[in-house]
């Protein structure tokens, strides 16, 4: 009885401080770094895509995105694409592409995620710089390893 009163009170608190409500409105959800998907044969969006990438910033080896997105009654899943054709320049150039999928979605209220992403499975392609091309983001973000 003691473990699940401990189970819940745990619960309860990952669950409040898991997605807290800013002053403007909308809610920050802040989620486990992902390792980016290697896949050649990934196709990005073909429509314009239905988030917004405000922030994106790379720290040691992991990729830091602020996104906003509508929602907040579905599930929301972002997932990061890389594949191994990356551009012949100095330093080399590297498309990434940030893939949204959402189910049973109803609501349009602004939601804010902080997401992030390891780049290590991108190490080594060719260098020890790699520039990443961010569709959707004005900035381009050098990844260096060495």
């Amino acid at each position: 009885m003691r473990t699940l009163i401990l189970f819940t009170i745990a619960f309860s608190i990952l669950i409040a401080f898991s997605c807290k409500t800013k002053t403007d409105g909308t809610k920050t959800k802040k989620a486990a770094c992902e390792l980016v998907i290697i896949d050649n044969d990934y196709y990005p969006y073909a429509d314009k895509p239905d988030f917004k990438i405000k922030e994106a910033r790379i720290e040691g080896k992991m990729l830091y995105l602020t996104i906003y997105y509508a929602g907040g009654c579905g599930t929301h899943t972002f997932s990061l694409y890389g594949n191994t054709n990356y551009m012949k320049t100095y330093p080399i150039q590297l498309k990434i592409f940030l893939k949204h999928e959402k189910e049973s979605e109803t609501c349009e209220t602004e939601q804010k995620l902080e997401k992030c992403f390891d780049l290590s499975p991108l190490k080594g392609l060719n260098g020890d710089t790699l520039r990443l091309i961010l569709p959707g983001y004005k900035d381009k973000l050098n990844y260096k390893w060495n």
